[in-house]
């Protein structure tokens, strides 16, 4: 499984966003949790939606935006991605 690429600006620039994957994945638990995205199976279209209409409603974009800085700002991950490499056992 992959995430876009995109995921890590939507996140910072604050706006809603509807994951369609598994609600019982690791990420979307993740992204309902702590981040505070709507997170629908990819074949429930009832269940999608529900979620866009919610979008136009209230939404907690600060939560968002700290899920993003703690785990997807990019001078972070590439600290953390440049360790991994240079780490020795």
């Amino acid at each position: 499984t992959a995430l876009p690429s995109k995921t890590a600006t939507c996140l910072a620039c604050r706006k809603p966003i509807v994951f369609a994957i598994g609600k019982d994945s690791r990420f979307g638990k993740r992204a309902l949790e702590e981040a505070g995205c709507a997170v629908v199976e990819s074949d429930d279209a009832e269940a999608l939606a529900a979620a866009i209409k919610n979008c136009a409603g209230e939404h907690d974009a600060g939560k968002a935006a700290a899920f993003y800085l703690k785990h997807m700002e990019k001078t972070a991950n590439s600290r953390k991605y440049a360790d991994l490499i240079t780490k020795r056992p």
